[in-house]
């Protein structure tokens, strides 16, 4: 092909040197034709580049082509694996597969103007590493008995809820599904060999029951603007409740172990209505060690309460255009890992100041979500330092669907979903079964998906399905979403989108 070039080249350098006369080839017969007195170069396409190598799951790559001595469009085709942005045009982008089964030769063809050229796209395998990671459910507990696999292999977790498969070229997209609860959990795009999946549901109970009471002694008396919130907190469980009367009983439920150690946190709240934000904080206690047995009886826990200090937090709240507050919350989080919610703000004005105790080890957290066009959107704003000012709690927009429209019909594995960006974010994709058919949960940094093909969870015909995206950031990567706090992320903001939810039915 780069002879052909070379002689073209070299043609039409004759033909200027001779001032546009007929130059004889073998034989004597002219290159040029007949009496028009000049030659005409035949047509050719030059594509950049005309060789890449390149590894599956690596980014796009942009070709060009450049068309002479004729007119016309310039169409493209991709024989091997991969995809191309477009069919027609000057360029076009080539996204290759995430894997491949062997290293292999892609060819790009480009085609126009009577001519026809080609570049060569060496796509290699990648490397493969051992993939040996985890399945927890929303509690954090290990889910065992889960099929997780990639690409052709597959096992099974253990009563740990861990898996290891070898030989596993990245990046990868890792199934795990369960044929009993009709459900499966798709990462995309992974790389990291010890990823933590979250499994959508819990399938171990809270076999566990217990319960703490006691008496809270201190503070100020019980009134109607005077309450006692409590929290008990273990490694295993948390909740939360309120004393009218100087006692309280805090329900405890969890799974794992016969036995659960916490500690119960007693914050008094003076307030104009109950549930509104705090005036004053006549009384803090917390008791620790707190041990609840599954099935048994808890000895009394009192907790005795001294006046801690306050101080205020002052800021400000941003809403995107056309976004409008559906709740604000204001809460504590302990340093032992409790949190305790203090007050609903239903306000709409957009400055705040709230009170905080600041002296008995915890911080504050702002919760703000906010509702818009096709999605709602929160921000968690956490370790707020009582006596803070100047806090911006600003939200972003979100996240609605894009397409398919809502009621679409004959939905298949061809079928594009796509949806809005949210910088910074990770995408869960929920397709909820509303009839007979399983539920799939998809993982991906991308903005679009299509229906899994999965041959133990085959997509059902005619079942409507109800659909919505949740972005969750901010996470650099679905490996970073896939890291040991499966799916919650780092640092002391939090933002999450949840758009609106849609159907469709399936062909």
């Amino acid at each position: 092909m780069l002879q052909r070039h070379h002689f073209a080249f070299v043609a039409l350098l004759l033909i200027s040197a001779c001032g546009g006369r007929s130059v004889s080839g073998p034989g004597g017969h002219g290159v040029g034709g007949g009496g028009d007195g000049g030659t005409r170069a035949p047509s050719a396409i030059v594509i950049v580049p005309a060789t890449v190598h390149l590894g599956a799951g690596s980014g796009p790559v942009k070709f060009s082509a450049t068309l002479s001595g004729a007119n016309g469009d310039i169409v493209w085709s991709l024989d091997g694996p991969g995809r191309l942005s477009t069919t027609s045009g000057t360029s076009v982008t080539y996204i290759p597969p995430a894997t491949v089964a062997a290293d292999t030769e892609v060819t790009l063809t480009a085609s126009g103007g009577g001519a026809t050229q080609k570049a060569i796209i060496d796509l290699s395998r990648p490397a493969t590493v051992v993939v040996s990671g985890r399945v927890l459910d929303l509690s954090r507990a290990p889910v065992p008995g889960i099929t997780v696999s990639i690409g052709d292999r597959s096992t099974v977790t253990d009563e740990a809820g861990r898996f290891s498969l070898a030989d596993v070229p990245t990046p990868y997209a890792l199934t795990a599904l369960s044929v009993a609860s009709n459900e499966a959990v798709i990462y995309q795009g992974l790389t990291r060999p010890d990823p933590t999946i979250l499994w959508r549901r819990s399938l171990i109970p809270q076999d566990m029951r217990g319960q703490v009471a006691g008496t809270v002694d201190g503070g100020v008396p019980i009134s109607s603007t005077v309450q006692t919130v409590l929290v008990f907190f273990s490694p295993e469980a948390q909740t939360q409740s309120t004393s009218l009367d100087g006692r309280y009983v805090l329900p405890v439920s969890w799974s794992g172990p016969l036995l659960t150690t916490g500690a119960v946190h007693a914050l008094q709240i003076a307030s104009p209505v109950r549930g509104a934000l705090p005036t004053s904080y006549p009384g803090y206690g917390v008791t620790t060690g707190v041990q609840v047995f599954g099935g048994g009886t808890t000895p009394e826990v009192d907790v005795i309460l001294d006046p801690p200090a306050v101080s205020s937090v002052r800021g400000t709240y941003g809403l995107p255009e056309g976004y409008t507050f559906f709740a604000k919350f204001f809460v504590l989080d302990f340093s032992d890992g409790a949190s305790m919610t203090l007050a609903f703000d239903d306000s709409p004005a957009l400055d705040f100041t709230y009170l905080a105790p600041s002296d008995i080890d915890a911080k504050v957290v702002i919760v703000a979500e906010a509702s818009g066009p096709g999605a709602s959107v929160v921000r968690r704003q956490s370790a707020i330092a009582p006596g803070s000012t100047g806090v911006l709690v600003d939200l972003p927009q979100g996240a609605p669907i894009i397409s398919p429209a809502d009621g679409t019909d004959l939905v298949d594995a061809q079928t594009e979903f796509s949806w809005s960006t949210f910088p910074g974010g990770v995408f869960t994709v929920d397709l909820v079964a509303l009839g007979k058919g399983p539920t799939f949960h998809i993982v991906t940094s991308d903005t679009r998906t299509t229906l899994p093909k999965l041959q133990a969870l085959p997509l059902p015909s005619r079942v409507a399905y109800s659909w919505s995206v949740t972005a969750l950031a901010p996470f650099a990567s679905v490996d970073a979403a896939a890291g040991s706090r499966a799916l919650i992320p780092e640092g002391d903001t939090v933002l999450q989108s949840s758009s609106d939810a849609l159907g469709f039915t399936t062909r």
